[in-house]
């Protein structure tokens, strides 16, 4: 399962909808591109209705057909971005009031910083409802005789964090496990996962009886799971039978090329001038994301 976020450059919330920009539609390009590269055959794409994600997700399938079913994302309300009430869609600044959203455990609960923010409860409560209609049902049904299911979620970057909370919480804490790639990252990275511009988490979900290899063991309860809410010790989780590797972290590898060129008219130029995204980034993390 690949998690991936796109958000409005420099702007807050905005649940309004808003087509992406001609830098947001390259680096939605080359993520897409990407998973075709590597050879990931997604057999089904999920989005938030919001159009920047739509726009992600309809390139992410299209760069699929050369090679397997035609895929229509499925889109929800459900994986829209948190609602920043008053400042919904206004322009940040360094300094600005951000998400009340601060650590894993604020994700599992907690009240609107400032007045008509969404609040976490209400958050959760869209998550899980996207969870219990489109993935528990294919874990929980899952023919042994079809091929595995590929599954990428594009949504945004509060909302992902709600996201991989709620997800974390169908799993017993033992049956967590961190991968090399996601190993190798920062240690904030998978204690409280921050998505960049396109940026990718990889999951991999599969039987515990068949699950693959980790680097780092879950014996004890994982760092991003600690806190008011730790699972007793005789609690079962809804998937207690299957086993959650966090393969990589917000992968932005599809950019890691400073100098991304493309050849016009016999010139090179670089086609990832900085920009305001790094000024968005900065936001997610001031709000706590990292």
């Amino acid at each position: 399962m690949d998690l991936s976020r796109h958000q409005a450059d420099f702007k807050l919330g905005d649940t309004n909808g808003h087509y992406l920009t001609d830098k947001g539609k390259m680096q939605a390009h080359l993520l897409a591109r990407r998973f075709r590269d590597r050879g990931v055959r997604f057999t089904q794409v999920f989005s938030s209705d919001l159009d920047r994600a739509m726009e992600t997700a309809q390139d992410i399938c299209q760069q699929q057909l050369s090679s397997g079913p035609f895929l229509t994302p499925i889109q929800t309300s459900n994986l829209r971005e948190q609602s920043f009430g008053s400042l919904e869609g206004t322009r940040w600044k360094s300094g600005a009031p951000g998400s009340s959203i601060s650590s894993p455990d604020a994700l599992r609960g907690g009240e609107p910083s400032y007045t008509e923010e969404e609040s976490v409860v209400s958050m959760r409560t869209r998550v899980n409802a996207f969870l219990q209609d489109y993935i528990v049902p294919l874990l929980v049904n899952l023919d042994t005789t079809k091929p595995e299911e590929v599954i990428a979620v594009v949504s945004h970057g509060v909302i992902l964090q709600v996201l991989w909370v709620c997800l974390a919480d169908l799993f017993n804490q033992r049956d967590i496990h961190i991968g090399a790639g996601a190993a190798r990252a920062d240690f904030g990275d998978y204690v409280r996962p921050v998505w960049s511009n396109t940026g990718a988490m990889e999951l991999d979900i599969r039987p515990s009886t068949i699950a693959g290899p980790a680097v780092r063991d879950a014996a004890s309860p994982p760092p991003f799971l600690l806190g008011v809410l730790q699972q007793r010790e005789s609690f079962e989780a809804l998937l207690s039978s299957w086993s959650m590797t966090v393969m990589s972290v917000d992968d932005t590898s599809h950019l890691d090329m400073a100098q991304q060129v493309e050849r016009t008219g016999g010139t090179v130029r670089n086609t990832l001038q900085p920009s305001r995204q790094e000024s968005t980034n900065q936001f997610y993390r001031l709000t706590g994301t990292v």
